[in-house]
């Protein structure tokens, strides 16, 4: 039976199988690039487990991580193999599990950004062309300008956002 004064947040919430394992990952200030798969797993069919309403096509994706899962954990229990004496390459199991996480949550920060700055739009208010930028500017090369030149355009501008306003 799983004790639920530790669990105590409904699966509806998560956005996906990443979002979850991100929870899980976060909440327990693992570091993502050292997983304890076997403490992650169980948490997380803990948290499958608890799931009342089964709804086929959103558990779909939640079961196929944890099979994922699962699999992994499998693949550490198994005994390594050296054959004919080769060095076989280490290759950690959880090498895509934690890419799929850190690509899910570059992506999942941009979001929430996007997210907040789609809130905020209607506070932002675009600003209108000003006369100024709609004259031509002709460049002079460096050192053709005298300081009187410099100091009249410079007075032009002011005068020009002094009559804008």
């Amino acid at each position: 039976m799983i004790d639920d004064t530790n669990l105590n947040l409904e699966l509806p919430n998560f956005s996906g199988p990443l979002d979850l394992l991100l929870h899980l990952i976060k909440s327990q200030k693992i570091d993502i690039y050292d997983i304890p798969i076997a403490k992650i797993t169980s948490q997380y069919l803990a948290y499958l487990s608890k799931w009342q309403t089964l709804d086929l096509k959103i558990a779909g994706e939640y079961f196929v991580m944890a099979s994922s899962l699962l699999k992994i954990k499998s693949q550490y229990l198994l005994p390594k193999n050296d054959f004919d004496n080769e060095i076989i390459e280490d290759d950690d199991p959880r090498e895509e599990l934690v890419e799929q996480l850190v690509q899910y949550s570059i992506f999942k920060k941009i979001s929430e950004f996007l997210d907040e700055r789609q809130k905020s739009a209607p506070i932002t208010v675009a600003k209108e062309p000003s006369v100024a930028s709609q004259k031509k500017v002709s460049l002079l090369p460096f050192g053709e300008i005298s300081s009187k030149q410099l100091a009249r355009a410079f007075f032009c501008c002011f005068a020009t956002v002094s009559t804008q306003k």
